[in-house]
């Protein structure tokens, strides 16, 4: 009985971290486009709502559109390489439990790394190191912790915004002195 018990305990435990585990598998062989690209699927962490990657090595990048052709259709890139962040995108949509799409990479196609994080809401689910080595990927568990907030861009003002704001000053302006006469 105590031996059954510690066998079900040790495989629960193995089950428990194997799921931890990157959850990121690689679709197919790589493709040629611009650059190139490879097809990914996550799926088994539970649900998820935003995914982000970041390039580990140095002087390699991911291409514009860096994530695209998502099977989901309410996935679409929220933040790619820009001039503060040129190695690191993310994507967002409605939660899912698995989801389909393809990454792009620039030249050089090996040896490639790069780090991915799965989160839903605030909460990190999966941290994952993902290399290629010219003939095949490999997964593994990484230290790339990041904040959700700091995978999403900054807001910036539309000039609509500004010029909605003026004019609401300006009245309240001109409303006060009609009001004070």
């Amino acid at each position: 009985m105590v031996k059954t018990f510690k066998t079900i305990l040790v495989m629960a435990l193995m089950f428990s971290v194997g799921t931890t585990l990157a959850n990121l598998t690689a679709l197919g062989d790589p493709f040629e486009g611009n650059s190139w690209g490879q097809g990914f699927i996550e799926s088994g962490v539970g649900p998820f709502d935003l995914v982000a990657v970041q390039m580990v090595t140095a002087g390699a990048f991911f291409e514009s559109t860096t994530h695209y052709s998502f099977t989901d259709s309410s996935w679409s890139t929220l933040y790619e390489n820009d001039a503060t962040y040129p190695t690191f995108a993310s994507a967002t949509g409605d939660a899912v439990t698995s989801l389909t799409w393809n990454i792009r990479f620039a030249d050089p196609k090996a040896p490639l790394v790069f780090d991915f994080v799965a989160f839903n809401g605030d909460t990190l689910l999966e941290a994952a190191r993902a290399t290629y080595n010219g003939s095949g990927w490999s997964f593994a568990s990484t230290s790339w912790d990041p904040q959700k907030s700091a995978l999403i861009p900054p807001a910036v003002p539309v000039p609509g915004a500004f010029l909605l704001s003026g004019i609401g000053v300006t009245l309240v302006g001109w409303l006060r002195r009609k009001k004070a006469v």
